[in-house]
Order: structure tokens, then C-alpha cells, then sequence
């Protein structure tokens, strides 16, 4: 399972830092789990990570957008995507009442037992939250700049989206939102910071298990 959102950060070295600027256009090629798990990835796929990630982002904020304009915040939710790029929605059941942070961790697991099947690639996990602890200096003074009139960093809540792929990348996305004196919600630009690659890591910890109790059975 994820470490909890925005705990020991770590930028991690996969993707060179021009690679964050490409937008890639297409998923890569269905490859195993096991191989996406603890293959390395060529530039080329490096930059094709960032763009699913990407895609993913773009694709499952639309949906939090719209829940914060009709309700202030929503139940996190995981949005995932398959080997050819196809997106699907992970809800939470309404009718079970679980707070934030029990309904993420409840979607993290789903998302790792459907990696471990082989029907997903990459993940996003969508949750709204005050400013958490843990941001980089950087990304926070990134965030003050994106927030426009008279309100500060603490006077405003936040939409978090923590991007996860097989391959070897983890991306939390924040962005700044509030309400204007229209009461209307307004949103600030999206900043980004790398972070451990929490998916990989986890689906490579349980194969390992998974094989070392195969071989001493």
C-alpha cells in the first residue's frame, strides 16, 4: 500500500527533468507486470510515462472539478488506465460511509491488486485536503504565485492528485482552489513534484513474497 499522501518525499531519478515537459502521445505497448514491475524503461518510454500521467491527470481532474464546484470537496476517488491508455473510474460505494483517509487507502489497495492482475498501468489518486505538510519549498512557492487576489496559502484548499505507473514514476500533482466574492470556485495553475514511485515498489514487494513463499512451499 502508498505510504501516506506526502510522507518522506523522495525525487527520484527515472525521468530526466526535460522529459517532464513532453507530452506524450501515446500508451506503451501491453507489457507484463512482471516486466513493467522490474524492467528498465527506455528514454522513449520514459517519455511516454509522463504523458499517460499526464493524460491521466488532464482526464480525471475534470471529474474533481465538477464536485467542487457543486459540493466544496468529494470522497477521493482513483482514476487508472490500462496498457493501451484506456481511463476508468474507481469509486467508493456512497452507501459506506468511510472517511477521506480510509476511502484512499481503500482505493490504493484496489489499485495494487489490479496491478498485480495485469489490468492496470498507471494510476491517479484524486483528494482535496488544506495544505498538507510535507510540500517542497519550491512547489510551495510555486503554489503562493498561482493563487491570485487577496488570499493566502493557508486561506485556501487544495485538489491533490497522486500519479503512480508501473514503470517506475510517481508525480503529486497540487492545485490551489477557493472561492471568489462571487462565491464562485476558482482554480489556480497545477504544480508538480516527483515522488517515490510507491506502485512499483509495492507490486515488487508482493511478487517477491509471492515467490519466496512458492519457493520454500
Amino acid at each position: 500500500m502508498f505510504r501516506t499522501l506526502l510522507c518522506a518525499l523522495i525525487i527520484c531519478a527515472l525521468v530526466p527533468s526535460a522529459a517532464l515537459g513532453q507530452e506524450g502521445g501515446e500508451a506503451l505497448k501491453e507489457q507484463g507486470t512482471k516486466e513493467m514491475a522490474f524492467g528498465r524503461l527506455s528514454e522513449k518510454q520514459q517519455k511516454l510515462v509522463v504523458g499517460m500521467l499526464k493524460k491521466l491527470f488532464k482526464e480525471g481532474k475534470v471529474k474533481a472539478q465538477e464536485s467542487i464546484r457543486e459540493n466544496g470537496s468529494f470522497v477521493p476517488y482513483g482514476y487508472v488506465s490500462n496498457h493501451q491508455g484506456k481511463g476508468q473510474f474507481l469509486h467508493i460505494n456512497p452507501e459506506q460511509k468511510m472517511e477521506a483517509e480510509v476511502a484512499a487507502h481503500a482505493v490504493q489497495k484496489t489499485i495494487i491488486t489490479n496491478a498485480l492482475r495485469g489490468n492496470l498501468a498507471a494510476s491517479g489518486l484524486f483528494m482535496t485536503m488544506a495544505l498538507p505538510e510535507g510540500i517542497k519549498e519550491k512547489t510551495q512557492k510555486q503554489l503562493e504565485e498561482s493563487i491570485k487576489g487577496d488570499r493566502g496559502i493557508d486561506d485556501v484548499r487544495f485538489l491533490m492528485v497522486e500519479l503512480q505507473h508501473l514503470g517506475g514514476l510517481g508525480l503529486l500533482m497540487s492545485v490551489p482552489y477557493w472561492q471568489n466574492s462571487e462565491d464562485e470556485w476558482v482554480f489556480g495553475e497545477p504544480v508538480s513534484q516527483q515522488i517515490n514511485p510507491e506502485l512499483q515498489m509495492a507490486v515488487k514487494q508482493m511478487m517477491r513474497k509471492a515467490a519466496q513463499q512458492k519457493s520454500n512451499g
